[in-house]
């Protein structure tokens, strides 16, 4: 099925069940049911069953009906498909991160959904598309899909000058059966304080005995008691900017991401950018620096093999 095509069509797995006579492997008595009356053609049901399943297809009313007048309500096939049917819209539907039924064909709809997911984090993430042509110099003449939030460009601000950020990548995400290369901007982590760590080390936040309040004429907070809850994109082992997914992923549309970054992050020009092929968050393809020839889009999307 998979060789025509047909392996995730509902249509043809109700055209092979259809193929069983009616009525003819239905048990008549309760030890027929047990000892599961013509085990080679309900295992047969059973198998094309886990192929649906194992290929996301959910069965539908029509198909339990057609599985009832071949096996019956005892049968073992009826049972498998009305679990199937009772759990697969659940996970079907459990993902916060919902994604059409399709992923559509063209590289830059499918970095839009990539982005868009990436980023849900931060509710205040935009995503930007960029064109190189409109840079001069450019040597790519690719997209670029961009996503960063307000809170990422005051972290970004906030870093001192000379300070080395690293652009990281390519990293893999998967869209259903879609993988698409992406890249991130990431800054080294914020070192703790003395006070921070001995308090992080010795305070025990679950602790509630020695809460204190002003309505009942206690003294206020002090300021070292308040601790400042740090962003979702500050991570232990360091810091995202910016999230960025290239039409050529190579480093001259890289070099492109950066100064379209510097439009709107102007501190970036007084950073130290670097681009690394060893990363804490994982592992790390270095991006090429010419295209190569494009895959097929269930191995990899964004233009090259990396």
């Amino acid at each position: 099925m998979e060789e025509f095509g047909v392996h995730r069509d509902l249509e043809a797995y109700k055209d092979i069940i259809d193929i069983l006579p009616k009525g003819k492997y239905i048990p008549t008595n309760m030890f027929q049911a047990e000892f599961m009356h013509y085990p080679k053609q309900q295992q047969c049901i059973i198998d094309v069953l886990e192929q649906m399943e194992n290929n996301g297809v959910c069965p539908d009313k029509e198909t339990d009906q057609m599985v009832l007048n071949i096996f019956g309500r005892h049968g073992a096939p009826t049972k498998k498909l009305r679990r199937m049917a009772y759990w697969m819209p659940k996970f079907k539907n459990q993902s916060p991160w919902a994604l059409p039924q399709k992923i559509p064909n063209s590289n830059l709809e499918i970095a839009k959904l990539a982005v868009q997911r990436m980023g849900s984090v931060d509710p205040a993430t935009e995503m930007n598309i960029f064109q190189t042509s409109e840079l001069q110099d450019a040597i790519d003449d690719t997209w670029i899909v961009n996503g960063q939030s307000a809170n990422q460009r005051d972290l970004l601000a906030k870093l001192k000058e000379k300070q080395t950020v690293y652009v990281e990548g390519a990293f893999t995400i998967w869209l259903r059966r879609t993988s698409i290369n992406y890249f991130i901007l990431r800054s080294e982590p914020v070192p703790l304080t003395e006070e921070e760590q001995k308090q992080q080390n010795e305070y025990d936040y679950d602790d509630v005995s020695e809460l204190r309040s002003w309505m009942f004429g206690e003294e206020n907070l002090t300021r070292k008691d308040i601790v400042v809850q740090p962003s979702v994109h500050e991570q232990e082992d360091g810091t995202i900017l910016a999230i960025a997914i290239t039409g050529t992923c190579s480093k001259d549309s890289l070099l492109s991401w950066i100064r379209f970054l510097e439009k709107t992050n102007p501190n970036l020009a007084n950073l130290s950018i670097l681009f690394a092929t060893n990363s804490p968050l994982g592992e790390v393809a270095p991006a090429i620096e010419s295209n190569m020839p494009s895959q097929p889009l269930n191995k990899i999307t964004g233009g090259s093999d990396l």
